[in-house]
């Protein structure tokens, strides 16, 4: 073990260390105690230090995560609520092209009855064309 230089003085000089049963006996373990004391005091440091970090790391981890927790559910509500939105358009989308199908359907009918109107009144026009022809040709053989 290695000894402090004031203890190796007083050894070299035949006076007793102080503490010492015997003359020439050296006192070692003051400075063995000192240099483990300040060797736990740098550990137990180190380990505070590495507790602290562990802390602060803890701390950051914590509020990411409810800082994420809080995005997400901030996320959901606005899918939600584009969800409901998509779904009341498309509802009001298929409301509107039921009317529009009714609205056809109702032109297509009414087309129909004037294009039989029509073709009525025009059987009728054609067959009063062919007896105004019937007639003309009768009354020309009889103007001679």
């Amino acid at each position: 073990m290695l000894t402090s230089p004031r203890s190796r003085k007083g050894s070299a000089e035949g006076e007793a260390a102080p503490g010492a049963a015997e003359p020439g006996v050296e006192v070692t373990e003051e400075s063995v105690v000192k240099r483990k004391t300040f060797v736990s005091s740098l550990a137990q440091s180190a380990r505070e230090d590495q507790q602290r970090q562990v802390e602060e790391l803890a701390q950051v981890s914590a509020a990411t995560h409810h800082s994420t927790v809080e995005q997400m559910r901030l996320l959901y509500a606005q899918q939600q609520s584009t969800a409901k939105q998509t779904e009341e358009y498309l509802q009001q989308q298929y409301d509107n092209q039921l009317a529009l199908n009714a609205k056809n359907e109702a032109i297509s009918e009414r087309l129909e009855e004037q294009q039989k109107a029509l073709l009525k009144q025009f059987e009728m026009l054609s067959g009063a064309m062919e007896a105004v022809g019937r007639q003309g040709r009768q009354l020309k053989p009889s103007r001679r």
